[in-house]
């Protein structure tokens, strides 16, 4: 313990039902007290480490249910830190914290199971909120979810030793488990969607876009009768421009038009993105949308110059989305173009550019005049089935 750093407070686990134990490890004291603060007026009770080494040794003495690490510091990394504490039954959730254009710091936390990254400098105190609630949730999920999973263990052990009828409490105890599971699968995609929120932050003149993107997909795949596709179109729609997060700002904000060495930064957006979904459980199948969605029928595109069926049907329809809303939105050099003047150049470049049969069901039933309602942040879910008609 470092003077002057916030006291330590006894270890209490969420799984003895007490307030979340929490670690916070950076080798700058300003950071470290201003996390420690924050999480303690949250109900956290928190130690602090000022390296590796140091947070090694009070896990040694008691464990943490969070642990929120810096990633570059003097000894034992913060990516070293995240493989030694990731074990354990169960091991503590990780939020990393890195400098800005760390890119493949936050790809290979993510591949070493951290729960959530956050940028240094803090954008603000409701961002490191928000990283805190998203782990605090799936913590406590899965606190749950192991709790449910002795119950059926141990339901599974008397029924084999009384050989009575126990189907109906099994039936019913699976059910509870996989529901859990679910709001695992979720909470994960919510750290995912926390990059593409991220990216939105970075540029005040797309604020919203991929889940605009997100909400059109899933409906012109209902209405293409893809309900297989459903889950892995509305995720790719969502996370498509995730790659982003590797453009430099000079690129990615300039208030003009890109010249020839900027476009190909800007393109690197559909690699970047493949290896950032690549890295996250459970998003496997999203990969040929974050990719592909900016390739074209006619072979044109990019990065395969994949043409016609040769690119994957949810990459066509986000494609479609993805340009209609950046015409119909304001940019640093023009203004939005009007619904009917967008409409008439998705029409003009079906056949070459967009997929026919993906822009005529967008355009002849007017899902482009359909709006998401409430907040422009809506949930994968509330995507799903949740629309109102706009004038």
């Amino acid at each position: 313990m470092h003077a002057g750093d916030a006291t330590i407070a006894p270890t209490s686990l969420l799984a003895e039902g007490g307030a979340p134990s929490i670690l916070v490890v950076d080798d700058d004291t300003s950071i470290r007290r201003h996390l420690a603060v924050l999480l303690a007026r949250a109900g956290g009770q928190v130690r602090v480490a000022a390296s590796g080494e140091e947070a090694l040794a009070l896990l040694a003495a008691g464990p943490a249910d969070l642990v929120f690490t810096d990633v570059e510091m003097p000894g034992i990394s913060g990516l070293e830190l995240l493989g030694r504490i990731r074990v354990g039954d169960p091991p503590p959730e990780v939020v990393v914290m890195t400098g800005h254009g760390l890119l493949d710091y936050a790809v290979r936390a993510l591949k070493g199971q951290a729960i959530d990254f956050l940028s240094k400098p803090f954008e603000s105190e409701q961002s490191v909120m928000a990283a805190f609630e998203r782990a605090l949730r799936h913590r406590t999920l899965l606190l749950e979810n192991r709790r449910l999973q002795r119950s059926l263990a141990e339901a599974n052990a008397l029924l084999a030793r009384q050989n009575l009828s126990l189907q109906d409490r099994l039936e019913d105890r699976t059910a509870e488990l996989l529901r859990s599971m679910q709001r695992l699968a979720q909470l994960s995609l919510a750290t995912v969607a926390a990059l593409a929120d991220a990216i939105e932050a970075r540029d005040p003149y797309t604020g919203g876009h991929c889940h605009r993107v997100m909400f059109w997909s899933d409906i012109i795949g209902r209405e293409m009768g893809l309900a297989s596709e459903a889950e892995k179109l509305r995720y790719g729609a969502l996370l498509h421009d995730v790659g982003k997060i590797g453009v430099p700002d000079h690129v990615l904000l300039k208030p003009g038009r890109l010249d020839g060495p900027e476009w190909e930064v800007m393109r690197s957006h559909v690699l970047i993105g493949e290896r950032i979904v690549r890295a996250i459980p459970g998003m496997a199948e999203t990969v040929g949308i974050v990719r592909h969605h900016h390739e074209m029928i006619s072979g044109e595109g990019y990065p395969d110059r994949l043409s016609a069926e040769a690119i994957p049907i949810c990459a066509r329809i986000v494609g479609v989305v993805d340009a209609f809303d950046a015409m119909t939105t304001t940019r640093p050099y023009r203004v939005a173009l009007p619904l009917e003047e967008a409409v008439r150049r998705l029409e003009e470049a079906k056949g070459w550019q967009f997929d026919p049969g993906v822009v005529d069901v967008f355009v002849s039933r007017e899902i482009f005049r359909i709006r998401p309602t409430g907040p422009a942040h809506i949930s994968v879910d509330e995507a799903a089935g949740t629309a109102a008609w706009a004038a």
